[in-house]
């Protein structure tokens, strides 16, 4: 980073400081400056070389010494202003390297500044980029935000209905259960009276069976009493009496077949109702039960 600039003022009075000191002009050193002044060694040589040329040193004449004194004083002089002018010149290439590297300097850190300057204004740019995406994303937020409040507002809405058809569902349910121990007690007086119905129908089967194979037998014995009616006319009294006394349990056989089929047909009908009952059992609760057909 170069140093601050200094003014011919600063300077002057640095050097004046140098001479009340003790120090020549040309004795002044790049070194002594540069701990003095903050200012670079390009500076401090144009500087060092206006106050020379506006500072000339004056050589005062011995006029009382003697001529070979003077002359190895002026020799003396010469040589020293000669080593001053030497070590001057060196400082003077010291300096100009320094000026050449501190422009280079001057340069490289110009083209870094024109650098950070592009990079600035690219991150610049990104910054701004940036923020827009930022505010979009606080837009987005906000309506997410709104979002939420309102699902969960649907939320707690559902929540409250589907408390609502909890409680029905359960009410439902017991009402189902009701339902079926009806159910469960009308099948177990249906199958009670179906024993019942079946174990007089056997019975009923049964007796016209009987009465079946008694009127066969009576067919039977009639035919055989046409058939020697020629030699047992004698017996055809007894025979019609027989026959008399047997029509009685063939009525009531008809009779007990009619009542036999009407047994079946209320089995049927128990059957159908039976049916539709485990139906009825088997579909879920809120379903319509379509009544059978008889």
């Amino acid at each position: 980073m170069p140093r601050p600039g200094i003014t011919p003022v600063q300077f002057n009075e640095a050097m004046a400081e140098f001479v009340s000191a003790g120090s020549s002009p040309s004795k002044v050193t790049l070194k002594m400056l540069a701990e003095r002044l903050p200012a670079s060694n390009s500076t401090l040589v144009k500087m060092r070389n206006a106050y020379l040329e506006a500072h000339p040193e004056t050589k005062p004449v011995a006029r009382e010494l003697p001529i070979d004194i003077v002359a190895s004083i002026e020799s003396y002089g010469d040589r020293r202003e000669s080593v001053a002018r030497e070590e001057l010149g060196n400082q003077l290439a010291q300096a100009k390297a320094a000026e050449v590297a501190l422009l280079t300097e001057t340069k490289e850190l110009g083209d870094e500044l024109e650098e950070v300057r592009a990079t600035s204004a690219q991150l610049g740019s990104r910054n701004s980029e940036l923020t827009g995406q930022l505010e979009q994303q606080v837009r987005e937020i906000a309506e997410l935000k709104d979002m939420l409040s309102k699902v969960q507002g649907r939320l707690s809405l559902t929540e409250r209905d589907f408390h609502a058809a909890q409680a029905i569902a359960q009410a439902a349910d017991g009402r189902v259960q009701e339902i079926r121990s009806s159910a469960d007690r009308q099948m177990e007086q249906l199958r009670a009276e179906l024993a019942q119905a079946r174990a007089g129908q056997v019975d009923a089967e049964r007796r016209v069976a009987s009465a079946v194979s008694e009127a066969a037998a009576a067919k039977a014995h009639l035919v055989g009493l046409q058939e020697a009616q020629a030699s047992r006319q004698s017996h055809l009294d007894e025979v019609q009496a027989s026959v008399r006394r047997l029509e009685p349990e063939a009525v009531r056989a008809a009779a007990a077949a009619a009542e036999v089929d009407g047994l079946k047909r209320e089995v049927a009908r128990q059957d159908e109702t039976i049916a539709m009952l485990r139906d009825l059992c088997a579909r879920p609760a809120g379903a319509v039960a379509t009544p059978a057909t008889t």
